[in-house]
């Protein structure tokens, strides 16, 4: 039976939910920087958070900050009430360490499914009518797609277009080596003919034209074998990731705007 005198947190279905505080110093990089972006604040937001964290930089090296985590001071300072432009600038004038102290939202895995159901419609909620500035302004957009299967596939498409034209650049130079060892060999087998000829008692100056012969037909026959490959790989290159990536990127906008716009709540 619950008590009606009792304070309301007594009684109250946090779904698992509780919060951990946390001090966290991080030292910035060479761009005077900890590595992350924020969301919320003055005048959108009661709390700031952050929205991402940035690869490999100090606050996600750390580990101890994540998507979400609301900031509740900077160096001892509390920035409730701040913008996340003035919270930014209160970073940047740090010297050489930021500390950032913390509230983090922990969440009981059997219980789960209904608390991410909850957040959901909380979320959605605060999506509902607004507009792109404001939902940019509070960090929203950001912090449903930063961590999505949609933008990691992209960056996972990105890497492997890096390493196949590496591979093709390479593949290149290795060509034109074979080329200019095809030609050498041509010329090679035509100055012994000729020597060859001129006295037909030196049997081995025609051999020797022989062997340069086959080891230019073999760099040619290799130079003709990796034409295609060459060709196949450019193919997967410029147009079957190229494509791949402009699909993910459509379905990736589509998303954004439907979780801005068109999510509506039970």
């Amino acid at each position: 039976m619950i008590d009606p005198e009792a304070p309301y947190d007594d009684f109250e279905d946090k779904s698992g939910m509780t919060v951990v505080s946390g001090t966290v110093t991080l030292k910035k990089n060479h761009e005077n920087l900890i590595g992350i972006s924020i969301g919320g604040g003055a005048p959108f937001c009661p709390c700031l958070y952050i929205v991402q964290l940035y690869d490999k930089t100090p606050a996600l090296q750390d580990g101890s900050l994540q998507c979400g985590d609301e900031i509740v001071a900077i160096n001892g300072t509390n920035v409730k009430g701040l913008s996340k432009t003035e919270l930014a600038k209160l970073i940047q004038g740090a010297r050489d360490e930021v500390t950032v102290q913390y509230n983090k939202l922990i969440c009981d895995t059997k219980r789960g499914k209904t608390l991410d159901i909850k957040l959901k419609k909380i979320k959605h909620k605060m999506v509902e009518g607004l507009d792109a500035s404001t939902a940019d302004a509070l960090g929203i957009s950001r912090a449903i797609l930063c961590n999505d299967s949609l933008i990691k596939k992209l960056k996972s498409l990105e890497q492997k277009t890096q390493i196949v034209k590496g591979l093709i650049f390479r593949t290149v130079r290795f060509m034109k080596l074979h080329q200019v060892r095809a030609k050498a060999h041509e010329k090679m087998a035509q100055s012994y003919r000729t020597i060859a000829g001129r006295d037909s008692t030196h049997e081995a100056f025609d051999e020797l034209a022989q062997a340069h012969q086959k080891m230019e037909q073999a760099d040619r026959t290799l130079i003709n074998d990796l034409k295609p490959i060459i060709s196949d790989l450019l193919t997967f290159t410029d147009t079957i990731i190229s494509d791949a990536k402009e699909t993910v990127k459509k379905y990736a906008d589509v998303k954004f705007e439907y979780l801005r716009k068109y999510i509506k709540t039970e």
